[in-house]
């Protein structure tokens, strides 16, 4: 009988540790940064990894959805008062492609880090958010013709990959 009851609890244990291991990650919300610094006054939107300065640290990954017919001015000053309310002095823009997803407004969706690394010696390229990045269409042309004028940047939905960057040096940052 007591064979039996330890075998019960075993497999119940089993069960309730594999459903809190599936559990563990926590999902960030949207329009979110868990490591936010201290505001910016202003932000350098960049396509081009070697603009970013040496001391810069990485502390937030994102992919950003931007709602089709929405004009390249209101793209852009949406990004830019994102990242400088969030801390960010540069903003390094990835790929782009046709989003799976249906919004009507720029939504932001953070995928860590932890903690803020530095960008020169630790950044390994675009590698966050495949669950929603591999689930969107074929990519897109994004660059920056895309932030600049009046006109719609895109007629579809478009998923756009996302570093904010820290570039201020300090002992909170040092």
């Amino acid at each position: 009988m007591n064979l039996i009851s330890r075998f019960h609890f075993t497999i119940i244990a089993l069960f309730v540790g594999l459903m809190l291991a599936n559990c563990s990650t926590v999902e960030i919300p949207e329009n979110t940064v868990i490591n936010p610094q201290q505001p910016t006054g202003a932000v350098v939107l960049t396509f081009d990894e070697s603009t970013v300065p040496d001391h810069c640290k990485v502390f937030s990954h994102l992919i950003f959805t931007v709602p089709p017919d929405l004009s390249k001015k209101a793209v852009r000053t949406k990004i830019e008062t994102f990242a400088k309310s969030h801390g960010s002095d540069y903003l390094l823009i990835g790929l782009a492609r046709e989003s799976s997803k249906s919004t009507t407004s720029i939504i932001f969706k953070e995928y860590g880090p932890s903690k803020p690394y530095l960008f020169s010696r630790q950044w390994t390229g675009w590698r966050f958010g495949f669950s929603d990045w591999t689930g969107g269409g074929p990519l897109m042309d994004y660059g920056y013709n895309h932030i600049q004028g009046e006109g719609a940047v895109f007629d579809r939905q478009v998923d756009v990959q996302a570093i904010m960057l820290s570039c201020q040096i300090g002992p909170a940052m040092q």
